[in-house]
């Protein structure tokens, strides 16, 4: 199936046909990515720098391996600058950054409906 806002490669890599694997790592992206998508909101209301800057780096390797489209920029730049760019860069690059993972979470349940 395409996608448009991640890249299934390395996961197809990984899963060598096994379809099992295939969709265990997707379930595992979704997961992982949905909680700290919570985390980083609850982060930015509570306007805590230093742990919007752990969740992000705490979910780049996922986010990194899916290639999750515009994604990489703005968690570069929350984790590099984050603690000296004003509160509204952050909330912005954030806020970018929260669109993508929720348009890549909703593409990789779709992809696991069509697997099913």
């Amino acid at each position: 199936m395409p996608t448009q806002y991640v890249n299934l490669t390395n996961v197809e890599q990984i899963a060598r046909g096994d379809q099992a694997k295939y969709l265990k790592y997707l379930k595992q992206f979704e997961e992982l990515v949905e909680l700290r998508v919570v985390d980083l909101k609850k982060a930015l209301a509570d306007k805590d720098r230093e742990q919007v800057i752990r969740v992000v780096h705490g979910m780049k390797p996922q986010v990194l391996f899916f290639e999750v489209k515009d994604s990489a920029q703005p968690m570069n730049a929350i984790e590099t600058q984050g603690l000296e760019m004003l509160w509204e860069e952050m909330n912005a690059y954030c806020q970018l950054l929260i669109e993508r993972l929720e348009l890549a979470v909703t593409e990789i349940k779709s992809v696991i409906s069509s697997q099913a």
